[in-house]
């Protein structure tokens, strides 16, 4: 492999919980080109974090998507990552000729899905995000933090001026609901 392309979804947080498989795949493939195509309003986030090699800017106009698909050609990319599962991310990757199409296994077109993968329960990023709340609520000053890669996520952390301790988790669990 030696280009690789994530196609990224549209909000913010979604970008954020995405960018531990980047670094990941950074360090595992240290050099392999990485690209990504994201909204314009998230990219900037995404081409700070030095992880990818190219942005694309996804743009909802049909011209626009024809040129995104002959740019994303001309670069003769190995291997798609949808974490998106829209018709239009899937038709997106299946045009630009990409030969390994990664995707979920309950997205609506998975038949363009040359390798499909199991999404399993609500997905994690509502429970990190209920989970961000309710720390945000008890503790003043929280910085969120997302860790390194494991082999079944990532690391999710605070940074807080206080320690927070089991006793605590009861507060924690309550605001979480």
């Amino acid at each position: 492999m030696d280009k690789i392309i994530f196609f990224h979804m549209n909000q913010l947080g979604d970008l954020l919980f995405s960018l531990p498989v980047l670094k990941a795949t950074r360090q595992k493939y240290p050099n392999i080109k990485i690209y990504c195509v994201a909204r314009k309003n998230i990219a900037g986030l995404l081409q700070s974090t030095k992880l990818v090699d190219k942005v694309f800017f996804k743009v909802n106009s049909l011209g626009a998507e024809i040129d995104l698909i002959a740019d994303i050609r001309k670069e003769k990319i190995d291997t798609a990552v949808m974490f998106s599962e829209s018709p239009e991310t899937l038709l997106l990757a299946y045009f630009s000729k990409i030969k390994n199409r990664i995707g979920f296994k309950t997205a609506s077109l998975n038949f363009l899905l040359t390798q499909k993968v199991e999404k399993r329960g609500v997905p994690s990023l509502n429970n990190n995000i209920v989970l961000a709340k309710a720390v945000g609520q008890i503790y003043t000053d929280v910085k969120y933090a997302i860790g390194p890669a494991i082999d079944n996520g990532f690391y999710y952390d605070f940074d807080t001026p206080d320690i927070i301790k089991p006793e605590d988790f009861p507060r924690i669990e309550k605001a979480m609901k």
